[in-house]
């Protein structure tokens, strides 16, 4: 099957994006009054040492309102203070007030992180006022922003900086960044507002680091409280969590950004029946949902709503356990890639919102290759010689997906079918956000992984950042502790090296190879990447995205 020519150019295309390795090839000459500014492409020079000063974070580039898809600065009047504004976005499996491990959204706005990416995917001050590198990019000085306040009234310390850093190794916190942590060979203090970070290498993904971590008072996180309180710096302060029903922030009236957050609290309305809460939208008891694709159609149609969509679209894939045969084989586990109608998908499923995809990367990636997108096409005849080529036939596998993705139930029930003609019987599993987690994850690499077949794994985090990233903390695509249990040593060696690589085309070069290794070994099988949709009503304003992906509240405001 020949996909066309309109589904081969994807329908959302990442802002361009310089990593984090190219900003520390920029020329040291960077002007520092203008930290917003790009720096030069890295081509093939060694890592050198670049600087920032303080800037005010960059303004978010936010989505039209009522034109899905499009992302502009809108044409808005001046932001407004007050109002509370009333949401069920990202609720789904609410985990608890641990940021380090609980990548929930809804309780982020009570954190801040030393920098964030703009639009441009480059790095802007945000508790880090400035930065400089060494020479040879091994060690990264941060001054941090005076007279930064948690919640609790006590000032922020470098030391508190190096706490969190610490903390997300700790094998009980099971937080997604704790290999990035591990980059790091020392954190040194020499007084209450600077650090120095010290690598054995320069790391491409150190600027990733410093937006994912989260900055949490190691105070609380030390007291008999810990389990019910959430503080940081954040524009928000955490008031209450009701378990199954809703999570409250409050203004924080002491934020060091002037002027913001704009609203007076933020209520997350915790989701467990996807009707129940579009009765909800349509009564006017909640402001702001992330809804099912379907119903994105539908409040498409209707002017009271606009739908907002994320301009870095995330990539969905299929796992298998490759530790448990007969999927142990990568020729049968490439077998069903070949299986996946991506393009039926597309097109059925989730309404030309998407787009079909091979390999896990976004436009905007130094690691994208669009001659590697197209390889995969649906092929049932093909995957069934891959199949009795593994000695596979009349087999049945089990092919679990969290629920709370609405759209993956009828994706399943595609892909069953599919395989059924070729003779491969899938027994479908929906599960609940948590139970589908600990189904599949483990921190522990030495432990094998026990589902015994396929799943439809949600997203694979964090491909907007640099690859490093992803081999470094995503569930399903890092290197080691994958949800897949893969071991290879290519893959990590691959991807270590493109970590710490200065030419550019040397670099392009591992990630090639890398991703010829994603399509050999299918251990993770991409297949669409959808961006991140949100209905709001029309007087809601200013909805954007961190590249982390949580939405950033202190800018949105009510009319």
């Amino acid at each position: 099957m020949i996909r066309s020519t309109q589904l081969q150019t994807p329908a959302v295309r990442g802002l361009s994006r310089r990593s984090a390795v190219k900003l520390m090839a920029a020329s040291a000459t960077l002007a520092l009054a203008t930290a917003c500014s790009a720096s030069a492409p890295a081509a093939s020079r060694p890592f050198q040492p670049a600087s920032v000063t303080s800037a005010p974070p960059a303004q978010p580039t936010v989505a039209t309102p009522g034109t899905p898809g499009s992302v502009a600065q809108a044409a808005t009047p001046q932001p407004k203070s007050g109002g509370v504004l009333r949401t069920s976005v990202g609720t789904q499996g609410f985990g608890g007030l641990d940021v380090h491990n609980n990548r929930n959204f809804a309780i982020y706005p009570a954190f801040d992180t030393l920098i964030e990416y703009d639009a441009q995917h480059q790095p802007q001050p945000l508790l880090a006022e400035s930065w400089e590198f060494n020479s040879d990019s091994t060690q990264l000085k941060i001054n941090l922003r005076h007279g930064v306040e948690f919640h609790t009234g006590r000032e922020l310390s470098s030391d508190d900086v190096k706490f969190n850093i610490l903390r997300v190794r700790d094998p009980s916190v099971a937080a997604f960044t704790n290999f990035m942590s591990r980059w790091l060979t020392d954190i040194q203090t020499p007084d209450k507002y600077t650090l120095n970070l010290v690598m054995d290498q320069p790391h491409a993904g150190i600027f990733d680091m410093l937006e994912l971590i989260a900055m949490q008072d190691q105070v609380t996180l030390q007291s008999p409280d810990a389990s019910s309180m959430a503080v940081g710096t954040g524009p928000f302060k955490f008031v209450e969590w009701v378990a199954g029903d809703h999570f409250t922030l409050a203004k924080n009236p002491n934020y060091w950004q002037n002027g913001l957050p704009y609203l007076d609290q933020l209520v997350s309305m915790i989701a467990t029946d996807f009707q129940a809460r579009d009765v909800q939208m349509e009564s006017g008891a909640i402001d702001m949902v992330a809804p099912t694709i379907q119903d994105a159609v539908r409040y498409q149609q209707d002017p009271q709503y606009q739908i907002l969509r994320n301009p870095d679209p995330l990539p969905y894939a299929l796992a298998i356990n490759t530790g448990m045969p007969p999927l142990d084989n990568n020729v049968a586990r490439q077998a069903f890639g070949y299986a996946m109608d991506r393009d039926r998908i597309v097109q059925t499923v989730l309404h030309g919102l998407a787009t079909a995809i091979d390999i896990p990367w976004p436009p905007s990636s130094p690691a994208y290759d669009v001659q590697l997108e197209h390889v995969q096409t649906f092929d049932l005849e093909k995957a069934s010689s891959l199949f009795q080529q593994a000695g596979i036939s009349n087999a049945s596998f089990d092919f679990a997906w969290d629920g709370g993705t609405a759209w993956l139930a009828d994706m399943a029930q595609i892909y069953q079918s599919n395989l059924a003609t070729i003779g491969i019987h899938l027994n479908l599993k929906p599960m609940e956000t948590n139970a589908f987690n600990s189904y599949v994850g483990t921190q522990d690499p030495s432990l094998t992984r026990k589902y015994p077949g396929l799943v439809a794994n949600g997203n694979i985090a964090n491909t907007q950042f640099d690859p490093s990233t992803v081999g470094a903390t995503s569930a399903w695509g890092r290197t080691k502790a994958n949800n897949e249990g893969f071991n290879n040593d290519q893959y990590v060696q691959w991807m270590d090296q493109a970590a710490t690589e200065p030419d550019l085309a040397k670099r392009k070069q591992l990630y090639n190879q890398i991703n010829q290794l994603y399509l050999d070994q299918a251990f993770l099988i991409s297949y669409v990447a959808v961006p991140a949709l949100v209905a709001a009503r029309a007087n809601v304003h200013n909805v954007a995205w961190r590249l982390a992906t949580p939405i950033r509240y202190e800018q949105v405001w009510l009319d």
